[in-house]
């Protein structure tokens, strides 16, 4: 037997197949509907609040075309509709209707999702009321500054850095290097916060080690999927001719929908391989013992 195969069949189609089942077992797709069911809720009243924010702050308005290949071209459309009704207004009520119930469904998808990995560690016991909602909001507070500095990063960091330039000694090169750089720098700031959720949230802190492939796989899968998803909508999937008006929200929620799934297996991958891993261990214990015998 050749050693990529003996690799195959010894390690990772274990993992794999421990996997599927988790997935059916731990009720990843429940999960993920209701983690994709608050994001929907949660994702206008957060374009609100970002696109209110940044009026008060005077920054440049939020751009969508960074993110075109990333994500379906009708979902951009949704947003830049949204966005064209509310860029500009400097309404302080309408900041604070988008920053309470952007918190509120917010809490509640953080919720939904901590619950999901910790069902995935198989952590069975109750957090106390308060200090589990406390827990909740700052994550949730976490997120929302993490999501909105990579939208100040990705949006309006060439024009940050073309102001900086009239003070700074800044080289022109260095501006339009920014577009390759700021992929790498949003990467690693996906890459530390699902890490800190995927270590802290079971309970039982986790290594980076211990979190390391569930969190690649998330991030390699979700950038996959939603590439592989904008070119299907777009060239392949008519969803405007089938569902007409409401075809947008329909891939809107299909796009959140793997999103979430994509969030929950990374985790439900770590605790494959640690289980794969123990069972590993136990094995060595047992030889090692039969052999001293």
């Amino acid at each position: 037997m050749s050693r990529p195969v003996h690799i195959w069949k010894r390690d990772i189609f274990p993992v794999i197949q421990n996997l599927l089942k988790r997935f059916f077992q731990d009720e990843v797709g429940r999960s993920a509907a209701a983690l994709a069911y608050y994001l929907l809720f949660s994702f206008f009243p957060f374009l609100i609040f970002i696109s209110t924010l940044i009026s008060f702050l005077d920054l440049p308005p939020l751009s969508t075309s960074t993110f075109q290949s990333l994500i379906p071209s009708d979902i951009i459309e949704i947003i830049n509709s949204y966005l064209s009704h509310i860029e500009g207004l400097k309404n302080g009520h309408l900041l604070l209707f988008g920053l309470f119930f952007t918190l509120y469904f917010s809490m509640r998808a953080v919720d939904c999702l901590t619950r999901a990995i910790r069902r995935a560690y198989r952590v069975t016991e109750q957090k106390v009321f308060p200090w589990h909602q406390i827990q909740v909001l700052l994550y949730t507070v976490s997120l929302i500054i993490l999501i909105f500095a990579s939208l100040l990063l990705m949006t309006i960091g060439r024009t940050v850095l073309t102001f900086l330039a009239k003070f700074l000694p800044i080289h022109a090169d260095s501006i339009n290097f920014w577009n390759i750089v700021r992929f790498v720098i949003l990467a690693v700031m996906l890459f530390f916060a699902l890490s800190f959720l995927y270590s802290f949230v079971p309970g039982k802190r986790q290594s980076l080690r211990q979190v390391l492939p569930g969190t690649i796989a998330a991030l390699v899968s979700w950038l996959i999927f939603s590439i592989g998803f904008s070119y299907y909508v777009e060239h392949m999937a008519h969803y405007s001719v089938i569902y007409g008006s409401i075809g947008a929200i329909i891939v809107l929620m299909l796009w959140l929908y793997c999103t979430s799934a994509t969030l929950i297996l990374g985790a439900e991958l770590n605790c494959s391989i640690a289980n794969k891993n123990k069972m590993k261990r136990k094995m060595w214990v047992h030889t090692f013992s039969a052999k001293r015998k």
